[in-house]
């Protein structure tokens, strides 16, 4: 499922077949131009030794309040909030001040600040509890683009809102 999320992002270039966007085959496209429609996050994305909001807006000019806007959509503004320097806090080189659902919260907020025709979600909230998953993807199904979620919580309450669900 993994592979299948990377394959349409465009991580891996070396396969067979094609993959298509509006009719064009990838492999013609302009990999940048692609990359500024789609956003791609993970159960394992690369958290930077910086500050919670240079790792979120990656040095792109987002307002402060647009960062807590998405800070309270993933579950994270009370807890930010609670830090002695909330979002100027710096996450340690070895990731050690914040729990493994903070970093993938934050990474999943890296994604959801900017405005993408498409979000590529691959269990994102495998770290989180029931309720946070279920705001987060109440949430991103509420969204005006494309989403594909890979998750292995087909339980979830919000499933029935997909307009397809594929179980490989």
């Amino acid at each position: 499922k993994s592979t299948l999320a990377k394959l349409i992002y465009g991580y891996i270039e070396q396969y067979k077949g094609t993959i298509a966007f509006n009719y064009t085959d990838m492999k013609k496209l302009d990999m940048r131009s692609l990359h500024q429609h789609i956003g791609y996050s993970s159960q394992s994305s690369y958290i930077f030794h910086d500050t919670i909001k240079n790792n979120i807006c990656l040095y792109a000019d987002y307002s402060d309040n647009e960062v807590k806007r998405v800070l309270e959509i993933v579950g994270l503004s009370k807890e930010i909030a609670l830090l002695e320097n909330g979002l100027e806090t710096v996450i340690d080189e070895n990731i050690k001040n914040l729990s493994g659902g903070q970093l993938q919260r934050i990474a999943l907020a890296r994604v959801l600040i900017r405005k993408y025709d498409m979000l590529i979600l691959d269990e994102v909230t495998s770290s989180l509890d029931p309720e946070t998953t279920k705001n987060i993807m109440e949430y991103v199904l509420e969204l005006p683009n494309i989403v594909i979620v890979i998750t292995h919580d087909v339980f979830g309450s919000y499933m029935n809102r997909f307009d397809k669900v594929y179980t490989i």
